[in-house]
């Protein structure tokens, strides 16, 4: 037993010695052998333009919605187009039972014939009275024939169809909306910006657009600010629409997602660093001396961001050498 209880006590003086023995050596390497800092693990404030950018996302949409009307109340007969198909302006898309107008025509007709027939019977002023009732029932006649053009629904506007509100042997009324025609003549898509910026937008300015699922970049125009702001989560954002320039020779399709850049803010020829370098105190660390590895913590005042590089009001200095990575010389660093 007291042989075991040896046999600890060497083992865990020999793991005490290691250790001791590991970290001179640590020092030894870093410390006596004089390690520099790498100079590719340094990097100097530049002088350079910030733009803050306003980041959102949005769908392709249809610069305008046309809706189709019924001006008669009949049965659908035929249904020339589907959901997603394109039409042109002009075409036929419905055609509507004429029959019961057909008989209404007719009946009238013969009313014409009819008045037509008794003026010829008298004269005088009865003959007067008679051309009235004629000429009446002729105008009546004409308004029967006239609507008849009312019976087929013709494509007020080219684009795509995106909704069918009837289909065959379906009934129809008067000024009923039947289909819905997108014109996409041009695209926009709507986004949403919240409150704290939409006072830095303005109607004609540039946006930069992406649609990922085609690789498609471009840029927008805005178009329409909503002044109706909508609140959620006690955050208020508006509708901005942005119509996608040069948009007619892409193969877009309506509803595709797309990311929607606008540039807020602007500084010009600021001194910058990539905003990585700042720790969550605000601070970076300088090298003074790479050969004694000597530097320090400095605190930083910074103002607006691109995202990847960021504006330094106050703190540094053009030439300062910033440690990227103060954790890699960890113990080394003075």
């Amino acid at each position: 037993m007291k042989k075991r209880k040896h046999i600890g006590r060497v083992i865990i003086l020999l793991v005490i010695i290691g250790g001791i023995v590991g970290t001179g050596l640590y020092y030894y390497n870093y410390k006596n052998l004089n390690v520099s800092i790498e100079e590719s693990d340094l990097i100097e404030p530049i002088h350079s333009t910030i733009e803050k950018r306003i980041e959102t996302k949005g769908t392709v949409q249809a610069s305008d919605y046309i809706n189709c009307h019924a001006y008669v109340s009949a049965k659908v007969l035929e249904a020339e187009f589907e959901v997603g198909d394109c039409v042109s302006e002009g075409d036929k898309i419905f055609v509507l039972d004429t029959s019961e107008i057909e008989r209404e025509i007719q009946k009238q007709e013969n009313a014409v014939e009819s008045a037509i027939y008794s003026r010829k019977q008298v004269e005088g002023y009865e003959w007067e009275i008679r051309r009235i009732n004629v000429e009446d029932a002729q105008s009546t006649l004409d308004d029967l024939n006239a609507q008849l053009s009312n019976y087929e629904i013709f494509a007020p506007h080219s684009g795509i169809i995106t909704e069918r509100k009837i289909g065959e042997d379906d009934y129809v009324n008067k000024n009923e909306i039947v289909a819905t025609i997108a014109d996409v003549s041009k695209y926009l898509i709507n986004v949403e910006v919240y409150e704290d910026s939409i006072n830095n937008l303005k109607m004609g300015q540039e946006a930069y657009i992406e649609i990922p699922s085609i690789s498609y970049k471009t840029t927008g125009t805005i178009k329409r600010i909503n002044p109706i702001g909508k609140a959620e989560n006690g955050i208020t954002y508006y509708t901005v629409s942005v119509e996608i320039n040069n948009a007619e020779d892409k193969n877009l399709f309506l509803g595709m997602n797309a990311k929607v850049k606008f540039t807020e803010d602007v500084h010009k020829n600021v001194l910058a660093i990539p905003s990585y370098l700042i720790d969550d105190k605000k601070r970076v660390y300088i090298i003074t001396d790479t050969k004694t590895c000597t530097g320090e913590y400095k605190e930083v005042e910074i103002g607006i961001s691109d995202g990847e590089m960021v504006e330094v009001l106050s703190g540094l200095n053009e030439g300062d050498k910033i440690l990227i990575n103060p954790e890699k010389y960890a113990g080394i660093i003075k």
